[in-house]
């Protein structure tokens, strides 16, 4: 049932794996165990477990879930104040030349053309069809996006 599952949520939004050894290895991203692999500590992994960061599996690494305070004044405090979110997990990359921007605009619904310079926005990348695959933050200064850890496809 599991596999089952990790399969049907990997493939959403993306083309299905071509062999079945593919679409069990895509599961298996999205769905690290810890009994396959120990789990990848972040940057701040020390912090998180510091201030009471309850760690669980993602993707293969340990990511905090919540801290020793309510999820309520975590948000309030977000909204109040500022919060920091650990992407030391996701993957990045950088595009580089002359038509750079041009062919990241081919996959995803942002206006990174039309952005500032320095500045980034929070966009989707879409399959063929239009069906969002992840969501990303791409800036446009050197073209650079941000991808979740749970949705690399085996290649």
């Amino acid at each position: 049932m599991r596999r089952a599952l990790a399969s049907a949520v990997c493939s959403l939004g993306r083309r299905a794996p071509a062999t079945e050894q593919q679409t069990l290895y895509a599961a298996k991203r999205c769905f690290a165990d810890v009994s396959d692999a120990e789990l990848k500590k972040t940057a701040l992994y020390d912090f998180h477990v510091a201030h009471g960061g309850k760690m669980v599996p993602f993707a293969g690494w340990s990511m905090p879930i919540q801290y020793k305070d309510s999820i309520m004044d975590s948000t309030t405090h977000c909204r109040t104040h500022a919060s920091i979110f650990d992407v030391s997990h996701m993957c990045g990359f950088t595009l580089k030349g002359k038509d750079a921007i041009a062919f990241l605009e081919t996959l995803v619904v942002g206006d990174i053309a039309g952005l500032k310079d320095n500045t980034g926005t929070l966009t989707v990348y879409t399959n063929e069809k239009g069906g969002i695959i992840d969501d990303s933050v791409v800036t446009k200064a050197r073209p650079w996006s941000s991808a979740n850890p749970g949705s690399r496809v085996a290649g």
